[in-house]
């Protein structure tokens, strides 16, 4: 197995766990939204319970988004490229990856920026009080 082939299988290996991982954290975040639901109907509502799911909600969508690029996944519009010959699809295939890893580093960078920002004012969550930054 080349350097190539390795690399590929660890990066399907970790993009894999982290899919399942994200899979898991939605799963419990709805279920705890279910509870907390029923908590309130009966009178002990749970305080900080929309901020435990946004929290879970944005590491599920982020932790799915490497899978989905490496399965090819993302959402295409087919209408007007569907006649073209392969080798002009491969291309537009080529840019439309590395627009999404351009969009990918801005808001890499950009949640970067805001977490540090977040950290250095210790900015917290409304009924919580726990830190914005590490979200």
């Amino acid at each position: 197995m080349d350097p190539f082939d390795q690399a590929r299988a660890g990066l399907t290996a970790g993009a894999r766990f982290l899919a399942i991982l994200g899979g898991l954290v939605l799963s419990a975040g709805a279920l705890f939204s279910v509870g907390a639901i029923v908590a309130d109907q009966a009178g002990s509502p749970v305080l900080g319970d929309t901020e435990l799911v946004e929290f879970a909600a944005a590491a599920a969508v982020a932790s799915f988004l490497p899978w989905c690029q490496l399965c090819d996944g993302h959402v295409r519009i087919i209408t007007f490229t569907q006649r073209l010959p392969a080798p002009v699809l491969r291309v537009l295939d080529g840019a439309a990856k590395a627009l999404f890893a351009l969009v990918v580093t801005v808001l890499t960078w950009r949640l970067a920026v805001g977490g540090l920002d977040a950290f250095s004012r210790e900015r917290m969550t409304m009924f919580l009080r726990a830190p914005l930054w590490w979200g």
